[in-house]
C-alpha cells in the first residue's frame, strides 16, 4: 500500500491546527486505516506538561488513542 499523508498548518496559535488535524484523524480512523500522527513543532508549552493532554501533541494522542511514544508524536 502507498504511504499518504497530510499536513496541517496555519498562521497562529489557537486558529485550530489541532481540532481540525483530530477531526481529519477521526475520519481517516472511521475508514479503517491506520494512522499515525506528529506534531513536529510545539511551541509555548512548558517540557513538564508535553506528556500530559495539556500539549497539543498529548491532546492529539489522547482523542485519536494514538499508542505511539509521545517522542514520537512531539
Amino acid at each position: 500500500m502507498e504511504n499518504k499523508g497530510f499536513f496541517v498548518t496555519g498562521t497562529d496559535t489557537g486558529v485550530g491546527k489541532t481540532l481540525v488535524t483530530t477531526q481529519i484523524g477521526r475520519a481517516i480512523q472511521n475508514e479503517n486505516i491506520s494512522l499515525g500522527i506528529m506534531k513536529p513543532i510545539e511551541t509555548g508549552v512548558s517540557s513538564s506538561l508535553v506528556p500530559t493532554t495539556l500539549s497539543d501533541a498529548g491532546l492529539l494522542k489522547t482523542a485519536l488513542e494514538i499508542s505511539d511514544y509521545m517522542e514520537d508524536i512531539s
